[in-house]
């Protein structure tokens, strides 16, 4: 398939967060006019309504690296963090960066042999084996250290927040242009027939979940920052598998991402954030282990946002990547994952975009990350 008339095309990227701005920087990279369109977010900075991000993006812990909480290599994972590195390094390392040194404690025997395992599998470049005393030594105000660990080599902690509104300025560089509103219906903006392409990305607005139906959920993240007096380090408890120094002020947490699903779109709308107390309470309670001490902390702010999950699959959750209708595009459902997917899925989005895909266009989406014909596990082999 090849470009319309050869011709530069007009697309509107309808959602500026991670996935969004993946996708504008691809379509950039191939020469094509990009007009952002977001309501939740302005030029990159997500709009906080009383602790309450629309944009999902807005809330991410910042975890970027290619294994999944078991210690597995996720589907195309070196290529999907190479690529998000890249951009990354495009927007200002420098600046986004927060920590290089990730660390996986041991819940209890079995699971380090298990993480041993996984360590002996993936090797050194990947995964660096610690005794107790060694992981405590690296996280000594933690008590999630006394069966070890092991250190995730290439895993970076991103300011995910202050990396959109790098991101953006680099996309503006670029030509982009932002449109600060909200598209209330996807179908009447599509056949306005304004632009060659309409790319729909994430999916916080709620339209993604009412434009592929049941195949996706919506879900709601949290994260809270604490402060203790007794501390004297700074650390983010990331999902309840990871811990690392922070670069933030002497005694200050970040825990982070709570995860409760949410019926409807309409119903998101009316969540509240949970106080910082009780989501501080509720993570701890589910939480493998405590931090020490856990009776010292007060709680300063929590952030909410709401996201699409997409279908399970034999490779667990993967993005997906749908052209209901020539022309439309959707890419999202990043998960937990939206560092670690924004820029692959980007450029696959750009890559369809830049497709004439007229009467067959469904059969140019990549196999693994096509839309299932229902909401049970697929095998994509």
């Amino acid at each position: 398939a090849s470009l319309k008339n050869d011709a530069m095309l007009s697309v509107a990227v309808i959602g500026g967060g991670l996935c969004g701005l993946g996708t504008t920087y691809h379509l950039l990279a191939r020469g094509h006019h990009v007009t952002v369109i977001d309501g939740a977010c302005n030029r990159g900075v997500a709009i906080n309504d009383n602790g309450h991000f629309r944009t999902a993006s807005a809330v991410a812990a910042g975890l970027l690296h290619p294994l999944s909480p078991r210690l597995k290599m996720t589907w195309c994972g070196e290529e999907a963090y190479d690529m998000a590195f890249e951009l990354i390094q495009a927007a200002g390392s420098d600046q986004i960066v927060t920590s290089s040194e990730v660390y996986r404690p041991c819940r209890d025997d079995e699971d380090r042999d298990a993480v041993t395992k996984a360590a002996s599998k993936l090797g050194p470049k990947e995964l660096e084996i610690l005794d107790a005393n060694t992981l405590t030594a690296a996280v000594p105000w933690s008590a999630m250290t006394r069966f070890g660990g092991v250190r995730i080599v290439r895993a970076r902690v991103i300011d995910a927040q202050r990396y959109m509104s790098l991101l953006w300025k680099a996309c503006e560089c670029r030509g982009a242009v932002w449109q600060f509103r909200q598209i209330s219906n996807i179908d009447e903006f599509y056949l306005q027939g304004e632009f060659d392409r309409v790319i729909f990305c994430g999916g916080a607005s709620g339209l993604g979940n009412k434009l592929l139906g049941d195949q996706t959920s919506l879900i709601r993240g949290q994260s809270v920052k604490l402060h203790s007096v007794q501390q004297h380090n700074s650390l983010a408890l990331l999902r309840g598998d990871y811990l690392c120094p922070l670069a933030e002020p002497p005694a200050t947490y970040i825990l982070g991402a709570t995860r409760e699903r949410i019926s409807t779109f309409e119903h998101s709308l009316a969540y509240g954030v949970d106080s910082p107390h009780t989501l501080l309470t509720s993570h701890l309670q589910k939480a493998a282990f405590d931090m020490a001490p856990s009776t010292d902390f007060t709680p300063i702010c929590a952030t909410a946002g709401v996201r699409l999950d997409g279908p399970k699959t034999n490779f667990g959750r993967l993005p997906v990547l749908a052209v209901p209708k020539p022309g439309l595009i959707f890419a999202g459902a990043l998960g937990s994952r939206g560092l670690l997917r924004h820029a692959q899925v980007g450029a696959l989005a750009a890559e369809l975009a830049s497709l004439d895909l007229g009467a067959k266009f469904n059969e140019y989406i990549p196999l693994p990350l096509r839309l299932p014909p229902s909401s049970k596990a697929v095998s994509y082999t």
